[in-house]
């Protein structure tokens, strides 16, 4: 995904290519801005959010604060602490 995020173009017939054109308007809109490629272990966070999504327990809905559940993985983030690992499928 990220390969293609830094392309310049996507084809058109690509199944993203709407949403990487969308992607690189708003990065071009932020002014300097860079898109690289973290390993889940380096963002806990981001790895949280997106296992909790994929096992249902944030359903869909806009977060307007973080949840109670990612104080301490933030802190780990910040810290360049270790990543606790995922439990898929943990319902």
């Amino acid at each position: 995904m990220i390969n293609l995020l830094q392309r310049s173009e996507t084809p058109s017939f690509h199944p993203l290519d709407g949403v990487l054109s969308d992607c690189r308007k708003f990065v071009e809109q932020l002014g300097y801005c860079g898109v690289n490629h973290v390993y889940r272990e380096q963002n806990c966070v981001a790895d949280s959010l997106a296992q909790a999504s994929y096992i249902g327990d944030l359903a869909v809905c806009p977060l307007d604060s973080a949840p109670s559940w990612i104080g301490t993985l933030l802190a780990d983030d910040v810290m360049g602490g270790p990543c606790p690992p995922t439990q898929k499928n943990k319902k």
